[in-house]
């Protein structure tokens, strides 16, 4: 109990990413013009399996969770079930809230898509900072990165780039904002985790600000 109260800004912070995650997901797929490569990769699960995506996406994150679970053990937590769980569920039920569907004027639709991107970007961000776990796929990007000693950014794009080819060969949807968000997110994911630092919301952050600081200005 004292460690929940401890730590229930984390907990917050957790939430509210996994929740705008779910959101940002959800856009993607109702815009239709191409998705990100993991939103790819979980149609192609969907497809493949006869399920729902959002279900696609649960089996896609536990195939992640058991690589994490091997190799990378430490940086699971609650994020990375809550992640894993949570997120899938999530985009079914926008699916169905959400009080549109995909717009005919090519505007709009890549507005909503282009958003739906920044907006998986800052869920992402938000739950890795909550320090609660990595979800299965950032996992696998982490133990990458930790292995490799490359920016969090270039084994995110090099990631995307395979789930993307991948999802593709499953059955999954794709088109120009897919190329561009295999480019993009890493990046946008680090910058949105940097600024987040720099609020020293979690203090634990605080030493972590500082080299983060110093490896941008360097």
């Amino acid at each position: 109990m004292n460690y929940i109260k401890n730590n229930y800004i984390n907990w917050i912070i957790l939430l509210l990413g996994i929740t705008i995650l779910g959101l940002g997901n959800s856009l993607i797929v109702i815009a239709n013009c191409g998705s990100d490569s993991i939103t790819i990769f979980g149609q192609g699960v969907a497809n493949t399996l006869s399920i729902k995506y959002g279900y696609g996406y649960i089996v896609a994150n536990l195939f992640f969770f058991i690589i994490v679970l091997i190799f990378h053990r430490k940086k699971i937590g609650i994020g990375t079930v809550a992640s894993a769980f949570l997120t899938g569920l999530l985009i079914n039920l926008y699916m169905e809230i959400l009080p549109f569907s995909t717009p005919d004027n090519i505007i709009l639709k890549y507005t909503i898509s282009l958003s739906g991107i920044v907006v998986v970007a800052i869920g992402v961000a938000l739950y890795m900072y909550s320090n609660t776990g990595l979800g299965p796929f950032e996992g696998v990007v982490d133990l990458l990165t930790t292995k490799t000693k490359l920016r969090f950014w270039i084994i995110k794009i090099c990631f995307d780039l395979i789930l993307f080819i991948s999802g593709i060969l499953l059955g999954g949807t794709f088109g120009p904002v897919s190329v561009l968000s295999v480019f993009t997110l890493g990046p946008l994911i680090d910058l949105f985790r940097f600024l987040l630092k720099k609020t020293n919301i979690i203090k634990e952050h605080k030493e972590e600000n500082k080299l983060e600081t110093e490896d941008l200005l360097s």
